[in-house]
């Protein structure tokens, strides 16, 4: 299974109330215009081979970009639940290797949170 599949299955496993959809790749045109969900993006960033030994490598480190785009009327503490999220994914193996400040989207004015997400899978 691809990394943003592994992903996705993880954080929909966690059944998080926070959450309506995660998608990976790319939100489905029907949904884009969408402000009164909480969803999430996962799609690739890096993957790099690692670990080399006897000609070839052994792991990848596969970091991915996860963008979670609040509803325009949240009614929970944002940073209570990245925090959470953090700390759930890094349980599994998924570090936060980098979070960005919220931003607010130009489009639809829904607040964007935007991580990095790493683990080192072992082949």
């Amino acid at each position: 299974m691809s990394a943003s599949l592994d992903l996705k299955t993880l954080i929909e496993s966690f059944k998080y109330p926070e959450v309506d959809s995660i998608y990976t790749i790319m939100v489905p045109i029907e949904e884009q215009d969408n402000t009164e969900t909480n969803d999430i993006l996962i799609t690739e960033a890096i993957m790099e081979n690692s670990d080399y030994s006897n000609d070839t490598f052994n792991s990848i480190t596969q970091t991915l970009e996860m963008q979670v785009f609040y509803a325009l009327h949240v009614e929970y503490d944002t940073e209570e639940f990245e925090i959470k999220l953090m700390k759930d994914l890094e349980k599994y193996g998924w570090l936060a290797v980098r979070t960005d400040p919220h931003i607010i989207d130009p489009d639809t004015y829904q607040t964007v949170k935007l991580f990095y997400f790493q683990r080192v899978k072992y082949l």
